[in-house]
């Protein structure tokens, strides 16, 4: 009887041995899973990382009471214009502007740059290197403020195809949303009142 006892002890601590090997195996085959999952996660990260999207937009309404005015500030309507820019752009991260060297670009995107703590940085569209530019701002949100003429061409630039005339000159509402993912390119347009 002593040595059936003793057998039934020796079966049964085999036994849980076992289950606890069991269960470790388990809780070593949920940490593999976690382990792939955070992997996935990073991989995700990575992949929306290199998803850059560009905010094209021509200056806001402009002072016209001076025809020979190479460089007028914005009109009380521009300025309120530039506000609804802020407001469009309020829940969205933007990494950098860019303007040209104009007082109305500038104007125009000032007080996004106050919103965001941004520096504003100065291009000129008729000297500027794509190429460098696209790898600067790999994988950011990035706003352009340009004019009627130069935003549609850098739209076409960027998306690599002749696809945007110049802008009407009463178009201050014009928001080119370009997203390039890869060799992916999108481009949408939408208007903002």
């Amino acid at each position: 009887m002593k040595k059936y006892i003793l057998f039934l002890i020796i079966i049964h601590s085999i036994s849980a041995c076992g289950n606890k090997n069991n269960v470790e195996n388990d809780e070593n085959k949920e940490d593999s899973l976690n382990e792939k999952n955070v992997s996935q996660d990073e991989i995700n990260t990575t992949q929306n990382s290199e998803i850059t999207t560009y905010f094209l937009i021509r200056h806001a309404e402009k002072m016209r009471d001076n025809p020979k005015e190479e460089d007028p500030n914005l009109s009380p309507k521009g300025f309120e214009r530039a506000k609804k820019w802020v407001a469009y752009f309020e829940n969205t991260k933007i990494n950098k502007l860019y303007v040209t060297k104009y007082v109305r670009t500038q104007q125009t995107v000032e007080p996004l740059a106050e919103q965001k703590s941004l520096e504003m940085t100065i291009y000129n569209p008729n000297d500027f290197d794509l190429k460098t530019f696209l790898a600067e701002t790999k994988g950011e949100n990035i706003v352009i403020a340009g004019h009627s003429n130069t935003i549609p061409e850098f739209v076409n630039s960027l998306i690599g195809e002749e696809k945007f005339q110049d802008m009407a000159d009463n178009d201050n509402s014009t928001l080119f949303v370009v997203t390039i993912n890869g060799s992916d390119k999108k481009v949408e347009t939408i208007t903002v009142n």
